[in-house]
């Protein structure tokens, strides 16, 4: 109850400023509130030059000057001033009750008699201060009503996505569809990774036929030229610790002083004429699971009739990749589509369409409320608020 009962409060406050400031016979939009404040502004100047008049004794000459300067600007300001009051009077913008007051006060302050126009400025300065608070409290039942629509338009956001909810359906075929191409896709990757792994592991020399024997070596990156091939073979073939190293061991090599390299490969300047050249090959074999070769891409037939043909167990994977490609693109759209509305019911899954429906009645009741004059039956027992029931303190930032 709290929320509805702040309101309730707000609203009294700002009827009950209302009531106030008609007594004063004025409209709200008259030019009444200004003159006033300028009015309060005039006296406060008046005063300031009075009080500063006071305390300068044997002042010097241009001190008074100014000062005497100041005061006819100030006595012209309020000969100005009262003009202006007898216009807004004869266009209609100003009571006859406020006019009358504000001249009053005028006429006090060109009397000299500025504790008088003080006195009676007491009542304008009461329909400032009234006009201030009836505008705070105002900007507080406008902010209420903000909030409440912000509210009443989330809660018609959240009924009309649970009725297009009710109204999706799913083709639950193309997403098994996507879920088993994505399987076999996992199965592939899986397939590549074990694939290469084996091949780092042998030998560099036998690597390096086989590399030059596969079918897809064009892809291979920095590939040595068949020259460049047949010199590393041989160099491999006459220093088998060499040869025999695996491609992280002949890496590890390069870095090596020549006296330890030496240990291992003890042509070293042929090491490093031969082999040491192709360093960034051999890097490049070294990382080929980061590489482009063997990349799995559905659409590579290539690639997929390698592994079909050169890789064992993956024959029933590729077949069924072959089948479900072709329709992929629509599978995946259909998947995601489920996904958004699965992840849509989740987030709606806190929420009842009974309750809130509740809620936005409920809500469209305090609007009607908030911008309504008050009825003596609100001053009932119980009153608007037993009829309403409890809004959610949240619609207010509790």
């Amino acid at each position: 109850m709290l929320a509805e009962v702040e309101i309730s409060g707000l609203r009294k406050t700002f009827f009950n400023l209302k009531r106030r400031l008609a007594g004063f016979g004025e409209k709200e939009a008259s030019g009444a509130l200004m003159l006033a404040q300028r009015l309060k502004g005039l006296i406060a100047e008046l005063d300031s030059t009075i009080a500063r008049e006071k305390s300068l004794y044997n002042a010097a000459l241009i001190t008074r000057m100014k000062l005497a300067k100041k005061g006819y600007k100030l006595s012209k300001g309020v000969l100005s001033f009262e003009r202006e009051v007898a216009d807004e009077f004869e266009k209609g913008k100003l009571s006859e009750n406020m006019g009358r007051r504000l001249i009053l006060v005028i006429r006090h302050i060109k009397g000299s008699d500025l504790k008088e126009a003080k006195k009676e400025f007491v009542y304008l300065e009461e329909y400032i201060e009234l006009n201030r608070q009836y505008g705070i409290t105002r900007e507080a039942l406008e902010e209420k009503e903000r909030a409440l629509k912000r509210e009443e338009h989330r809660v018609v956001n959240v009924l009309q996505e649970m009725a297009d909810l009710e109204n999706q359906s799913v083709d639950q075929e193309k997403v098994r569809r996507h879920e088993e191409l994505s399987k076999d896709i996992a199965l592939l990757e899986k397939a590549r990774e074990a694939y290469i792994c084996s091949l780092l592991l042998q030998p560099v020399a036998k690597l390096l036929n086989k590399l030059d024997a596969h079918p897809l070596k064009d892809r291979i990156p920095l590939m040595p030229q068949k020259d460049e091939l047949s010199a590393l073979e041989n160099y491999f073939s006459r220093y088998p610790q060499v040869g025999g190293s695996s491609i992280e061991e002949l890496c590890s090599l390069f870095d090596l002083s020549e006296k330890r390299l030496s240990h291992t490969a003890p042509d070293v300047a042929g090491f490093k004429k031969i082999v040491g050249e192709r360093r960034r090959f051999f890097e490049s074999i070294r990382s080929l699971r980061q590489s482009g070769f063997l990349a799995i891409d559905i659409d590579d037939e290539a690639m997929l009739d390698h592994f079909a043909s050169g890789v064992d167990g993956t024959q029933d994977t590729i077949s069924r990749i072959r089948a479900l490609k072709a329709n992929r693109r629509a599978d995946l759209e259909e998947y995601e589509r489920s996904a958004r509305i699965e992840a849509k019911k989740a987030e709606l899954a806190q929420y009842t369409k009974e309750g809130l429906e509740d809620e936005l009645q409920l809500i469209r009741r305090l609007i009607t409320f908030l911008g309504s004059e008050p009825v003596e039956e609100e001053r009932k027992e119980g009153g608007f608020f037993k009829m309403l029931g409890s809004l959610p303190d949240k619609l207010f930032g509790r």
